[in-house]
């Protein structure tokens, strides 16, 4: 019993650290729309932050540092986004 509760919170707790990467890669997504570079920079941050291991989040955040003309981190970034799928490529 206390195995199934401890793999049931495990589950829950993987489904809210999941679910809060993707509200900010949204909420990026839209702030990049919009034109407001800055605070997609800070969302695909926060983003990163939640869910270390996506390509995209660190792709669009290497953009961003780019579009600001802070080459270093993007290239960082850019570098670390196509690492992270070739990793995942590999995998399947």
């Amino acid at each position: 019993m206390k195995t199934a509760l401890l793999i049931f919170a495990s589950f829950i707790s993987f489904q809210v650290y999941c679910q809060k990467s993707e509200v900010f890669r949204n909420r990026a997504d839209s702030a990049w729309e919009k034109g407001n570079v800055s605070l997609s920079l800070q969302l695909y941050s926060k983003a990163i932050k939640s869910d270390t291991t996506n390509a995209y989040l660190y792709i669009r955040r290497g953009i961003c540092f780019k579009y600001l003309d802070n080459n270093k981190s993007a290239i960082s970034d850019l570098t670390k986004g196509l690492q992270k799928s070739t990793l995942l490529e590999n995998k399947l």
